[in-house]
């Protein structure tokens, strides 16, 4: 268990982290159990309208005077410095704090984070919902006033204490997930990761990308450059500090950039795209040649982990061959509504061949079997898939999720998904998906070909639209 915690609250002007700003923020750091030892509070001058008053209170006047980001960043790192940053939904605390920190300059230094209300989904405690409030009456911390980040904060502090105490008695483990350090230089060359893959030359116009291509990225990203680097590592590219004239393709959002990468580019003709391309273009990367294989005549197969592979949104994870793959999705149970989980297998245009290729709880079995819905409980879904027997024309199934009755995903929380072969009892693969607000419908996965194997894809794409509407994008008949 970290020796060191730092819980964050934040207060913002609205939901996007790329777009809107903190306006007032706290941290406190507590001991190994939770003990608080230290408390630092601020608000902020976001620079930007401060959004929904009516739900933090903190007007234009209030906000008046207060320091901007820049100028408190120093002491908030190192109140975060060597310490698992704490918060509930911690993926939004975390994404606006990044966002904060990357303005101003400053490195952020958090390298793992927990998420309580992914922890408590673990310990299902007796509650109608997994809210703040909900549990710190639950575990009985006092929680004098909801979004203010201090009184938020320290019903946190309560809650985390309650909540690793009952972890430790029951032994359930903390669901700890490692950060990608902010960096001060964003532009910075990152530490090259090898790559298993042969080079096919340059990126044909249009792609598609193949594995062992040669990628550079140069200039401002809109998603961290850590992030595009580990997506293209995770789906076999070769993710390069510098440009050539073996480059396959060079990513910049910039294209008439004066960069050394971008005029290098340019010089030998190096194609060059925007990341926008880039991430459309990793949704589809074609097998390459191993090198194993090309300089051998032989594979040297891979060892399976012995533990599940935490997998981020966009991450990519081949699957073994197995008899079955079952796709488990859990979530807390909730009193307000429910969710459903349905699948769609679907051709090379995202779209089903039939209606009977749309999985739910009306149809729980696809017309051929090879695609198969149950439900274990109102909060544990799964779906089977017999991906040997799957038709050639199905090139990937995407698993998703719908609210049945009033409510949102936002207040389901943190959905976790998980991929289990039917040779083993526990997942190789998992992921979190708890960045979901004011959607009705999302789509949590998808299992796609690659070769001759399948690889699977957390994607936790939300919509404002309800199951039909999300059926008819697929292309079933739905009537009205």
């Amino acid at each position: 268990m970290p020796a060191n915690w730092a819980l964050v609250d934040v207060e913002t002007s609205g939901l996007s982290a790329s777009r809107d700003r903190v306006l007032s923020l706290a941290v406190v750091t507590a001991g190994a159990d939770g003990t608080p030892l230290s408390e630092y509070t601020t608000l902020l001058d976001p620079g930007v309208d401060p959004g929904p008053v009516h739900i933090h209170g903190l007007t234009r006047e209030r906000l008046r005077g207060a320091p901007t980001f820049d100028r408190v960043a120093a002491r908030v790192a190192d109140l975060l410095a060597g310490r698992v940053m704490v918060a509930h939904n911690a993926q939004f605390d975390y994404s606006f704090l990044a966002g904060e920190f990357a303005r101003a300059g400053v490195p952020m230094p958090v390298e793992r984070r927990l998420c309580t209300l992914a922890l408590n989904r673990r310990l299902a405690p007796p509650t109608p919902d997994l809210r703040l409030g909900t549990l710190a009456a639950h575990y009985g911390v006092p929680h004098a006033r909801a979004h203010d980040a201090l009184e938020d904060t320290r019903a946190l502090a309560g809650i985390l204490r309650a909540s690793l105490a009952e972890a430790r008695r029951r032994g359930v483990e903390l669901p700890l997930v490692d950060c990608t350090p902010q960096r001060r230089d964003p532009h910075r060359a990152l530490p090259k990761t090898p790559c298993a893959y042969r080079s096919p030359g340059p990126l044909p116009a249009g792609g598609p990308l193949v594995q062992g291509m040669k990628i550079a990225i140069t200039g401002d990203t809109r998603l961290a450059r850590e992030e595009l680097v580990a997506r293209g590592v995770a789906a076999g590219l070769n993710m390069m500090t510098s440009v050539s004239r073996h480059t396959s393709a060079l990513v910049a959002n910039d294209p008439g950039s004066g960069s050394g990468k971008a005029r290098r580019a340019r010089a030998e003709g190096v194609p060059i795209i925007d990341e926008e391309t880039f991430r459309k273009l990793l949704e589809d990367v074609r097998p390459g040649v191993p090198l194993d294989r090309a300089d051998t005549g032989r594979t040297v197969p891979r060892p399976r982990p012995a533990h599940p592979r935490t997998l981020p949104r966009g991450a990519v994870f081949d699957l073994p061959e197995a008899p079955w793959w079952t796709i488990a999705v859990s979530w807390e149970q909730q009193a307000r509504g429910a969710a459903d989980v349905v699948a769609f297998a679907l051709d090379e245009d995202g779209r089903v061949a039939a209606d009977g290729d749309f999985v739910f709880y009306g149809a729980p079995e696809s017309t051929d079997g090879t695609v198969r819905l149950s439900t274990d409980g109102p909060a544990e879904q799964s779906v089977a898939l017999d991906l040997a027997a799957l038709p050639p024309a199905v090139r990937r199934v995407a698993v998703a999720a719908a609210i049945d009755g009033p409510g949102t995903f936002g207040d389901l929380g943190a959905i976790e998904v998980a991929a289990v072969p039917s040779t083993r009892s526990v997942p190789l693969a998992r992921a979190t998906l708890d960045t979901a607000t004011t959607e009705r419908t999302l789509l949590l996965a998808e299992v796609y070909r690659r070769g001759d194997g399948w690889r699977l894809r957390p994607v936790g794409q939300g919509h404002g639209h309800d199951l039909p509407e999300l059926a008819r994008s697929f292309g079933v008949d739905v009537e009205d």
